[in-house]
């Protein structure tokens, strides 16, 4: 990242009164104390440029060498605060002396008295870490994958924190317009609905559904009753229905054993799937935990260049394996050790749920190769699977449609040569491990229905913060 004749290598946030070379350096150079006091250094390995105080929502404080590098920290304030706190408070003084880096963030902003009220939206932005070196889609999402669209139900009270996860493989009638499909099971502690079939048969015919593992049955029920209704044909004029349901245990959090999810819920997950959806405690995901942490809904994308043309690979995942934070590695950083609040060593039992959208022009044995892939994105933050761990994948292709009823007898069927295809592997690797990242980042603390506290990893953010992204 370059700045005029500086590399800005990084900044760092400190919310706690530890011992640190940067708050030294910091308290000498500009002569300052920061006893118990929020900051964020920006730095170039030893190199101090500045700093940004605060305390709650508001900016109380700004130095730096150059006025171009309070963007970075302020940048890194809205980031760090973007859930809890919806408008930033800053003293005209300092807005004034910094008016070009807040307005170069673009967020809206007033006057209010003494202070100017800056609007944080930096909740709506869609990537906080950068894992690999392949860009992303436009929304970071399986839903840059042309047609693809995910949808919740979401339950969160006293007892209740899960859900259902609905992602729609194309806006035809997945019945009657299959997709190529394959799957694979890392770990085998798990009870996926539908994989026996897209195992031997190749492709997929329903919506997929992520769910709590009490619930997949009635979940399953659901699904088929809703495939029943929008295809007439099914069980009387033609064969029945092969429903995908996925699941996860989340009773450390949910009442799992209270099996209220029904038909109705099914519904609305399905019929709530758009482009845009909400990552972390939200559907499915509302009662999963990872690596210690609030787990659960995380997305992420990659484009892949072929010959002259760019095609798109969309992950979505239901992260809840790992007890704890020992073993997390954050964008190749082991930061489980930096972290010292949380439980002692427990075993990596859990599960994660993968589903792999492409719009490449794969088979089904190019797609095995991809769920594979999935396993080595999961072990990139630090799972080794466990014996109690469910890790199942599944993938699916948009570029080749499988008709029922067809009036040929050979399916026009076109694939990737595999001299092509390592890029796609790569794509894959970075996808799911940004993916699985995301699940943390994009959400929020939990009570469970013990009444114990679930921390987000956005309260721990000292140990990650400065593998972030720095601007907006």
């Amino acid at each position: 990242m370059i700045l005029g004749n500086y590399y800005m290598i990084n900044t760092k946030y400190f919310n706690r009164n530890k011992k640190s070379h940067l708050i030294d350096k910091v308290t000498c150079k500009y002569k300052c104390d920061f006893y118990k006091k929020e900051l964020i250094i920006v730095y170039e390995n030893n190199n101090i440029y500045g700093f940004l105080e605060f305390i709650n929502d508001e900016i109380t404080l700004i130095k730096v060498d150059k006025p171009e590098y309070a963007y970075y920290l302020i940048s890194k304030y809205l980031i760090i605060k973007r859930y809890i706190f919806e408008e930033i408070k800053i003293n005209k003084k300092i807005f004034s002396s910094f008016k070009n880096q807040f307005t170069k963030i673009n967020y809206p902003y007033k006057e209010e008295n003494d202070f100017i009220i800056l609007k944080n939206n930096a909740k709506d932005i869609n990537r906080l870490v950068k894992v690999g070196i392949l860009d992303t889609g436009k929304n970071n999402s399986i839903t840059d994958v042309p047609g693809v669209k995910v949808g919740h139900t979401t339950y969160h009270d006293s007892i209740h924190h899960t859900g259902i996860t609905a992602i729609i493989p194309h806006a035809d009638n997945v019945f009657k317009n299959k997709l190529l499909a394959s799957c694979y099971v890392g770990n085998g502690f798990s009870k996926p609905v539908g994989f026996i079939q897209v195992e031997e048969l190749g492709t997929i015919e329903t919506p997929i559904l992520f769910t709590n593992t009490l619930s997949i049955g009635v979940v399953t029920n659901g699904l088929i009753k809703y495939m029943i209704e929008n295809n007439e044909d099914i069980g009387l004029s033609t064969g029945t229905v092969n429903p995908i349901v996925m699941e996860c245990n989340d009773s450390s959090i949910n009442n799992i054993r209270d099996i209220f999810l029904n038909d109705e819920d099914v519904n609305k997950a399905i019929k709530n799937a758009e482009s845009y959806f909400l990552q972390g405690s939200y559907g499915a995901g509302s009662g999963m935990c990872c690596h210690g942490f609030k787990g659960g809904i995380g997305s992420s994308s990659r484009i892949v260049k072929i010959e002259d043309s760019n095609y798109n690979i969309g992950v979505i995942v239901n992260s809840n394996f790992k007890g704890n934070s020992n073993d997390l590695v954050f964008n190749k950083k082991f930061v489980g050790n930096i972290i010292n609040d949380l439980q002692e060593e427990v075993q990596d039992r859990g599960s994660i749920a993968v589903v792999i959208a492409t719009d490449i022009p794969l088979d089904n044995r190019q797609l095995k190769r991809l769920c594979k892939r999935a396993i080595i994105g999961i072990g990139n933050t630090g799972s080794y699977m466990g014996n109690g761990s469910g890790d199942v994948v599944l993938a699916f292709s948009t570029a080749n449609i499988i008709r029922h009823y067809s009036k040929e007898a050979f399916n026009n069927i076109n694939t990737l040569q595999d001299e092509y295809i390592d890029t796609v592997f790569r794509g894959v690797v970075e996808a799911v491990e940004e993916a699985v990242l995301n699940s943390l980042l994009f959400n929020f603390s939990v009570k469970s229905y013990k009444g114990k506290i679930k921390d987000s990893i956005n309260e721990y953010l000292e140990a990650i913060d400065d593998l972030l992204i720095t601007n907006l």
